[in-house]
């Protein structure tokens, strides 16, 4: 339901389960309730009966209305003081810590990095779970671009409609 929005948390350097990634089988709205009061997370769905139960039980949860990702991010804005500050600790696929990448680890993704980055000296991260490498390229500016885009609702700009 919200895998955008997983994934920008994570980019935000936020612990962030995804309901697809743990594979919880029956009754997956109990595990995930039980999840969230044994971790002491914030349970974030669109599924108001899932959040009402949730609530219902103690533990945190938050009702996410909007489609789009960058109103998700509002939405949550809106009830917790989250960072929209992008920083490369986290991985977008498995939530795993990254560190600097080392030979070892490209050689292991194969062309998946452009050699140029490599003989350019560019800073590389691993991920220590996955092993997907990552950089700053060109998508970096659109990761700023868009973190800049919903700091505005943060700053509770009157004109923002959830649409940046």
């Amino acid at each position: 339901m919200l895998g955008r929005l997983v994934v920008w948390l994570r980019i935000f350097d936020y612990d962030t389960l995804s309901a697809l990634e743990l594979h919880l089988g029956e009754d997956e709205d109990s595990r995930l309730i039980d999840i969230a009061c044994d971790d002491g997370r914030v349970l974030l769905s669109r599924d108001r009966v899932l959040v009402d139960r949730t609530i219902k039980v103690g533990a945190a949860a938050l009702l996410i209305a909007p489609n789009d990702v960058k109103g998700q991010i509002c939405e949550l804005m809106k009830h917790y003081p989250i960072s929209t500050e992008p920083i490369m600790e986290r991985c977008s696929v498995c939530n795993s810590k990254l560190r600097p990448a080392y030979s070892a680890d490209l050689a292991r993704a194969g062309g998946d990095v452009p050699r140029r980055l490599i003989d350019e000296g560019r800073e590389l991260w691993a991920c220590g779970g996955c092993g997907k490498i990552y950089w700053m390229g060109s998508h970096w500016r659109n990761i700023q671009k868009t973190a800049r885009e919903v700091e505005n609702c943060k700053l509770g700009d009157p004109e923002y409609n959830g649409q940046p």
